[in-house]
């Protein structure tokens, strides 16, 4: 289970739910994720995190 804040942090940039789940587990799991993954999901609109 994702804590809700760590999804609550990822909407706060801009991203959906279903996007926040992905670069969550992604980047937890993984450590990385390639750029046609990335695309694939349609994550490109969500704002870039600094």
């Amino acid at each position: 289970m994702i804590r809700p804040e760590y999804l609550e942090a990822l909407r706060d940039l801009g991203c959906s739910q279903q996007e926040s789940r992905f670069l969550y587990l992604a980047a937890t799991h993984s450590g990385y994720f390639t750029l046609g993954q990335f695309l694939g999901t349609q994550l490109a609109h969500c704002p870039p995190i600094r």
